[in-house]
């Protein structure tokens, strides 16, 4: 599946929402509003956000116990929960590695194919797609790739030998919800691996072809399109200001 779209307030264009910040502002419907990163002014309003959003966390947890930190698994407040749950969303449970899902990755992957189409060098096998799946990770501050899976008997061993590595408040997680997410590195490393093969569904050459075949013309593909000629003008401008 493609990654997540939104609609930029400012040139209405259909955008990655990834590449889009919040305005603090919400439109007619009551839903809020977002901006393309390169407009004048969004970059600065939202690390105003940000800034105030953690202020307001910080006296949050201040009201709740007096600016005393939390021993190790528990929360201060419904907001440093909260706080704590996006942040595990995003990150290895082990190493601490921003992630990006297996979904999104595969929408990036998209993403990279219609940016070749579009300069004319698509080839399925040009090392090309993997230089531009980094770029795009980057820009996003992705560090690697990750997935969020339940333990079997054999992955349940494994991760008792290194329990003592995962982040303390993402263990009561595990050992009541029999979930993990780790990213492919720390699954190397630990052995508490998502088999891939084994959990994700086969699809035949058939299945693959038709699959194509919708996606082709589809609104998904303009719209991945929209935003890969997107990726490619702020190249050419990056490469003429570096110059």
């Amino acid at each position: 599946m493609p990654p997540p779209m939104t609609a930029c307030c400012v040139c209405g264009k259909s955008v990655l929402r990834s590449q889009t910040y919040a305005t603090g502002e919400k439109g007619g419907d009551g839903a809020p509003l977002r901006a393309c990163k390169e407009h004048e002014g969004i970059v600065e309003k939202a690390e105003e956000l940000k800034k105030l959003s953690i202020e307001k966390n910080r006296q949050t947890v201040e009201r709740h116990d007096g600016g005393k930190e939390a021993p190790d698994g528990a929360f201060n407040s419904l907001g440093e929960l909260f706080k704590f749950q996006r942040w595990a969303d995003l990150h290895c449970w082990c190493c601490g590695d921003k992630v990006i899902g297996l979904q999104d990755f595969y929408g990036l992957q998209l993403l990279a194919v219609e940016k070749l189409r579009l300069l004319g060098e698509y080839n399925p096998f040009s090392p090309e797609i993997l230089k531009i799946l980094r770029k795009f990770m980057k820009e996003n501050g992705y560090t690697s790739i990750g997935h969020r899976f339940p333990l079997d008997e054999e992955q349940r061993k494994k991760y008792t030998e290194w329990s003592a590595r995962i982040h303390p408040k993402c263990r009561p997680v595990v050992d009541l919800g029999n979930v993990i997410q780790m990213c492919f590195s720390c699954q190397e490393r630990t052995g508490i691996k998502f088999d891939m093969r084994a959990n994700m569904p086969e699809v035949s050459m058939e299945q693959m072809y038709m699959i194509g075949a919708a996606y082709q013309g589809s609104e998904a593909q303009q719209n991945l399109r929209e935003v890969a000629k997107q990726s490619i003008v702020n190249d050419l401008r990056k490469s003429v200001e570096g110059n």
